[in-house]
């Protein structure tokens, strides 16, 4: 995730999902997003919808 936003883009589930795949670590869409809620929660990630996608925080990223 920090590295899209880096490459100026937002995170989308399928993204990561995909992404996920890529390093043999699957997860369902519905997985990832409840991933993802507890991720920002913690104050790691901003969700967001449509295009402005997922972010990671400066929390995040420490």
């Amino acid at each position: 995730m920090k590295e899209c936003n880096e490459n100026g883009k937002a995170a989308s589930r399928d993204w990561i999902t995909f992404n996920l795949r890529d390093i043999s670590f699957i997860l369902t869409n519905q997985q990832v997003r409840k991933r993802l809620d507890l991720l920002e929660v913690k104050e790691y990630i901003i969700k967001r919808r449509g295009r402005a996608g997922t972010k990671i925080t400066e929390k995040g990223v420490n």
